[in-house]
C-alpha cells in the first residue's frame, strides 16, 4: 500500500489565513509542515498535525526597499531548496504562493526530479503588479518573466487564486488544460470570524489605549505599499481636520508609509493617529474598533491581487469604503453585500461625502456593519478552507 501524502507548505511570511489554511489542510493530510518565518509579528506554533519550520532570520522577509527585498527573496529560495530536499519525498505535495516571485520554478525541478507534484496558490500576479505601479516597463524582462510563469504554471498540478478577475487574467497566461485540475480553482479568501468579530468600544481595550473614547474611527489597517492608494485617504483626512469626532486610524508600513507621516505633519493633522503593524493578537481589538475601514487598491492593480485585510474588515463588522477601480473583487462585495461604498480612485470628495454620510445617518452606518458581517460568517469565513480540500483530493484522486 502507497505511503500516504503529506503536505510542505512553502510561504515565505505566512499570514493569519494562510496559517489557518495549513492547519485545516494539514488535519486531513498529517502529519504536514510548513516552512515559513515565526517572530514577534508572525507568531505561528506546531502542533500534532502540522509542524513548523521556523525559517532562519537571515530569509525573513526585508519590504525596506526592493533591493532587501530581492536578498530575502534569494536566502528563502535557498532554505526551500535545502528543505524540499531533505525534509520531502515524492509523497509530498509542495504547496507554493507566488510570492517570493519564481518559487514555483523550485517546484518544476522537484517534479522532473522526483515526480513530486505541486500547486501554485496565485496571491499577486507578477510582473504585472510591477508593471502596473511603474517599477518594470514593459520590455525583455516582463517578457521573459512570463515565460517562466507560463512554465510553473503549465506543470502545476493545480492553480488556485481568489477572485474571477485574477483568474480571467490568469487564462491568458498558460495552457490551463495542461494541467491534472483542467481548470483555475477560484477560492476567496477569509477571516478567522471567531477571532476577528464585533466588539462593542465600551469593552475595546485598544479605545482606551489610543484615547479614542468617543470618536467616530476610519481606519486603514495594513500594508502601505505602492499598490495602495494612500493620497486620496490622507487628502479626505486633510479636509475632515476641523471634524472634532472623527478620528483616521493609519496602522500599517510599506512604501507610502513616508507619505502619510510627511502629509499628517505637513498639514498638522491631529484627527490622525498613525502606529506600526500591531502583533496578531492585538487584531481582535484594533479591527473591531473601527467605524469605517478603508480598502484601496490603486489602478491597474485589478485582477492582480485581493487584499486579505479587506475579509478581515468584513468579520470585523465595519462599513468598508474601497477606493478603487469600479470593477474588481472587493468592488463587487461592496456592492452585492450592500456593505459599503465604492470610491473611485483619486475622488477624496466622494470618501469625504461617505464617511460624513455614514457618520450623521447612524441606521445606514449600523445596516452596513451588519451586512459586512453577516457575509464574513456566510461566505468569507474559515470554512473556505474546504474547497482547497476538494481540489487537492482531486488532484491526488489517482495516485
Amino acid at each position: 500500500m502507497p505511503k500516504p501524502y503529506k503536505i510542505l507548505f512553502l510561504n515565505q511570511r505566512a499570514a493569519k489565513v494562510f496559517q489557518d489554511l495549513a492547519r485545516d489542510l494539514a488535519e486531513r493530510w498529517s502529519p504536514s509542515l510548513i516552512g515559513t518565518e515565526v517572530s514577534d509579528v508572525v507568531q505561528f506554533g506546531s502542533d500534532e498535525n502540522l509542524q513548523v519550520l521556523n525559517a532562519p532570520r537571515w530569509t525573513h522577509y526585508n519590504r525596506r526597499n526592493y533591493f532587501t527585498r530581492i536578498v530575502s527573496y534569494l536566502a528563502y529560495y535557498v532554505y526551500v531548496f535545502v528543505k524540499i530536499l531533505s525534509s520531502s519525498s515524492r509523497r509530498t505535495l509542495l504547496f507554493f504562493v507566488t510570492t517570493p516571485p519564481f518559487m514555483g520554478l523550485i517546484g518544476c525541478l522537484f517534479k522532473k526530479l522526483r515526480g513530486q507534484k505541486y500547486v501554485m496558490l496565485v496571491y499577486d500576479k507578477y510582473p504585472d503588479v510591477l508593471l502596473a505601479t511603474g517599477v518594470l516597463k514593459e520590455g525583455c524582462i516582463p517578457r521573459f518573466w512570463r515565460k517562466l510563469n507560463r512554465v510553473v504554471l503549465n506543470h502545476a498540478d493545480a492553480v488556485i487564486t481568489l477572485g474571477e478577475y485574477m483568474a480571467d487574467r490568469l487564462e491568458k497566461d498558460f495552457d490551463v488544460s495542461r494541467t491534472p485540475l483542467g481548470h483555475i480553482a477560484v477560492i476567496h479568501n477569509w477571516a478567522d470570524v471567531e477571532l476577528i468579530k464585533p466588539l462593542p468600544k465600551e469593552h475595546n481595550p485598544f479605545i482606551k489605549e489610543y484615547g479614542l473614547e468617543g470618536k467616530f474611527i476610519v481606519m486603514y489597517s495594513g500594508n502601505m505599499g505602492a499598490t495602495h492608494d494612500m493620497e486620496t485617504l490622507v487628502r479626505a483626512a486633510g479636509k475632515l481636520k476641523g471634524h472634532p469626532d472623527i478620528r483616521f486610524v493609519m496602522i500599517g508600513d510599506g512604501a507610502r508609509k513616508q507619505l502619510v507621516v510627511d502629509f499628517k505633519e505637513k498639514h498638522d493633522l491631529d484627527n490622525m493617529v498613525i502606529l506600526p503593524y500591531l502583533p496578531q493578537d492585538q487584531l481582535p481589538y484594533s479591527l473591531p474598533s473601527a467605524d469605517i475601514a478603508v480598502v484601496s487598491i490603486s489602478s491597474g492593480i485589478e485582477g492582480c491581487l485581493v487584499p486579505c485585510k479587506f475579509y478581515a474588515c468584513l468579520a470585523a463588522g465595519s462599513a468598508l469604503l474601497t477606493i478603487c477601480n469600479p470593477e474588481c473583487e472587493i468592488a463587487d462585495i461592496v456592492r452585492n453585500e450592500n456593505c459599503g461604498k465604492v470610491i473611485d480612485l483619486g475622488d477624496d470628495e466622494k470618501l469625504v461625502e461617505s464617511i460624513v454620510y455614514y457618520y450623521e445617518n447612524k441606521d445606514a452606518l449600523q445596516q452596513a456593519r451588519t451586512n459586512s458581517r453577516t457575509a464574513a460568517v456566510q461566505k468569507y469565513s474559515r470554512n473556505n478552507t474546504k474547497q482547497y480540500i476538494e481540489v487537492i483530493e482531486k488532484i491526488l484522486s489517482d495516485h
